[in-house]
Parts: C-alpha cells; sequence; structure tokens
C-alpha cells in the first residue's frame, strides 16, 4: 500500500511556523513588559530616595538653591514615573495582543493537525483492513490446498 500523503501538509506546515512566530512574539513582548517593569521599579525607588534626600536638605538649614533645585529634580522624577507606568501599560497591551494571536494560530494549527490526524487514522484503518484481506485470503488459499491435499 502506498505512504499516507496529507494534501494540505504545506498548509499545516505554514501553520506551525505562524504558531511558533507567534510564540515567540509572545515571549518577546513578555519580556519588553518584564523590562518596562523593572525600569518602572527604579524609577520609583529613585523618586522614593529623592524624597528621602530632599526631606533631610528641607530640615537642614542651608542652601535654599538647593532646595529648589531637590524640588525640581522631584518633579522630574515623578514625571519619569508616570512615563515608565505609560511604557508599562503600553507592553501591557502588546501582551495582550501578541496572546491573542497566538492563540488563533494555536487553534489554527491544531484543526489543520486533527485534520491531519484523522486522515492518517483512517489511512491506517484501510491499512489493515487491506492488511486482514490478504491474510484472510492466503488462509483461505491455504486451507483449500490442505483440503485439496488431504482428498487425494
Amino acid at each position: 500500500m502506498k505512504q499516507f500523503v496529507f494534501r494540505a501538509q504545506v498548509a499545516l506546515d505554514v501553520r506551525r511556523r505562524r504558531d511558533e512566530d507567534a510564540q515567540r512574539e509572545l515571549a518577546a513582548a513578555e519580556m519588553r513588559r518584564l523590562a518596562a517593569s523593572d525600569h518602572l521599579d527604579h524609577a520609583r525607588a529613585t523618586l522614593q530616595h529623592g524624597l528621602a534626600q530632599a526631606s533631610l536638605a528641607e530640615r537642614r538649614a542651608g542652601d535654599v538653591a538647593a532646595r529648589v533645585w531637590h524640588r525640581n529634580w522631584i518633579v522630574g522624577q515623578r514625571l519619569e514615573v508616570e512615563r515608565r507606568a505609560a511604557q508599562v501599560r503600553q507592553r501591557e497591551r502588546e501582551v495582550e495582543d501578541a496572546a491573542q494571536q497566538a492563540r488563533v494560530a494555536h487553534r489554527q494549527r491544531e484543526s489543520l493537525e486533527r485534520l491531519h490526524d484523522r486522515g492518517l487514522s483512517a489511512w491506517q484503518d484501510a491499512a489493515r483492513h487491506a492488511e486482514q484481506k490478504a491474510i484472510d485470503e492466503l488462509a483461505g488459499m491455504r486451507f483449500w490446498r490442505a483440503r485439496a491435499g488431504g482428498e487425494s
């Protein structure tokens, strides 16, 4: 019997590549989200440290220019925290989009793989049936030969 041929094999190969690409993109998006989250954490820590330093400077008598500088620096750090938080939100949206695309690509791949598996199973059933038929025919021929040989 000839080998099993899945006529949609090229499409299945394309869907497998798309699924793998989508999984890689999801992983990359997740890494970018984690990096953005780390940058946000760092900006928040820097702001907290700056606030502590400014509080110490406020308690000390001294340079008004240093106090103004700290206040301005803190305003800049707050803006940095807001910018980093916006980046995290953007990266989270990218992860959600990549996850959705990965789910779609995976479902498409699975649907063709199920079609392949059903076709292969049907082919294997037909091969077993043909093999059993050949075995039955051979057994029948042996039986009739034995019977014809026994009658002589």
